[in-house]
């Protein structure tokens, strides 16, 4: 497996890039003062040249999708890097990440911290044989609880990952490589290059600002694919609905995810600490995990 260890300077810094995968955004004061705060550990070097530009048409866009390829291949062969950490998720890693798997890259390169939309990226690099961080994103670090800012940093700096606990939905044990990303985004990978290897591997989703149904379609997509049969594991984090203050929305979202998954033959568990609420711990992408739906345990082996 590459990419095991992060590469660190001697004096155990971890000097890190922001770049911007997707959508565009500032680079506010307010999360460069909890990164020093929290992970004064991590030296960030701002790119003046990676900084948004949205292409003429696409203001989504951070960057056209030229660009982004080719600056990606650009960071991860520079020399004294540790990390990429993306700034913000959006949309648009879609568009230029499966170029990559037709690429020979460095055998180590940075570790990529995202998540959201970096889902695209986390696919390619698995698909390449490479790890991933799927955490919080420089934008979200102000809505992060503290726990998961310093959980982040553990992994980051030790390569030690936190137990997570949530909700058994369907008993059993089981354990395989992580899958892990945005549901959404993952359903939209079915059929495409960057589409997960399902047989054995625990998936782990999350998704954020969706209407119940939509989640119910999208699951029942991978109920009817057959991919749900295929896993070893379904690890559940955060779900928020569009109308997150309508208590009915809630139940509604928490019905749908029972109703859909309930029936699986593999252990289930959900309301795990990842995703797009408060505590957003991190996981290691492509890394082997042991999922316990007897007692809401995720945990990386």
């Amino acid at each position: 497996m590459k990419n095991l260890m992060l590469k660190m300077t001697e004096s155990r810094t971890l000097r890190t890039i922001p770049f911007w995968p997707s959508s565009p955004s500032d680079l506010l004061e307010e999360e460069l003062d909890l990164i020093k705060t929290y992970l004064p550990y991590v030296e960030l070097c701002v790119h003046k040249d990676l900084l948004p530009y949205p292409p003429k048409g696409l203001p989504f866009l951070a960057h056209e999708e030229d660009f982004q390829f080719k600056s990606f291949l650009r960071l991860i062969s520079k020399n004294g890097i540790s990390v990429l950490w993306a700034v913000r998720g959006g949309y648009g890693a879609i568009r230029w990440t499966p170029k990559l798997l037709k690429e020979k890259l460095p055998q180590n390169i940075p570790m990529v911290v995202g998540f959201s939309d970096l889902t695209f990226l986390h696919l390619a690099l698995t698909r390449l044989g490479y790890q991933s961080i799927h955490g919080p994103l420089i934008t979200t670090l102000k809505n992060t609880d503290t726990n998961s800012i310093k959980a982040l940093g553990l992994a980051l700096h030790s390569n030690k990952f936190p137990k997570l606990y949530g909700e058994s939905l369907k008993g059993g044990k089981s354990q395989g490589k992580l899958v892990v990303g945005n549901l959404t985004c993952l359903g939209t990978s079915i059929g495409t290059p960057l589409e997960p290897q399902w047989d054995n591997a625990i998936i782990a989703f999350e998704d954020h600002n969706e209407d119940p149904y939509r989640i119910d379609r999208i699951l029942s997509q991978f109920l009817h694919a057959g991919i749900f049969e295929r896993v070893n594991g379904v690890a559940i984090g955060t779900i928020t609905p569009r109308k997150r203050n309508d208590n009915k929305d809630v139940e509604t979202m928490k019905f749908v995810l029972r109703d859909r998954l309930s029936s699986l033959s593999c252990p289930v568990v959900f309301d795990l600490p990842f995703g797009h609420g408060s505590m957003n711990m991190p996981l290691l992408v492509n890394g082997d995990y042991f999922l316990d739906g007897d007692s809401g345990i995720l945990m990386k082996l």
